[in-house]
């Protein structure tokens, strides 16, 4: 039950990093502030994955990427993600995870709890992604989960 609850959360956050990303594309957005956000998602999602499967190899999660690197490495890191949960069986997500915060902090946190972190870190960052394109006067994407649901369940 977890296995496909997390799947599926997952499978919407490849979907709403996607369609970010393919927007910026699109348009053509360059912003550094922008950039800077969008590769924030997908740098602290690896170091959250890499913290995940005990080979914690800090990135730094504020370098600016250029838009085609984000892209490449958002998608990748997203399949990544998905290939580990498909792999996890339900005791899986219930075990303790033990990893140093980027500050070198010790902490302690269940593996369940790492994946809801990830998921809503991730969607509290397309928002501030979202908020800056409607700032610019443009009609930004909808990344709304109902939407996904909609049409992909």
């Amino acid at each position: 039950m977890m296995k496909e609850h997390f799947y599926k959360l997952f499978k919407f956050n490849h979907w709403a990093n996607e369609t970010v990303v393919e927007f910026l594309l699109e348009k053509n957005i360059q912003e550094d502030k922008i950039l800077s956000i969008a590769s924030h998602i997908y740098l602290a999602q690896e170091n959250w994955y890499w913290r995940t499967v005990g080979r914690q190899t800090d990135l730094p999660v504020w370098d600016l990427k250029t838009l085609n690197e984000i892209a490449e490495q958002t998608s990748a890191s997203d399949q990544k993600w998905l290939d580990l949960i498909s792999s996890m069986d339900d005791p899986g997500f219930e075990g303790i995870l033990n990893y140093a915060n980027m500050a070198g902090q010790p902490h302690m946190n269940t593996v369940q709890d790492v994946l809801i972190h990830v998921i809503n870190h991730a969607t509290y960052h397309r928002g501030q992604i979202i908020y800056l394109i409607r700032d610019k006067g443009i009609k930004p994407p909808s990344t709304d989960y109902v939407k996904y649901a909609r049409q992909f369940l």
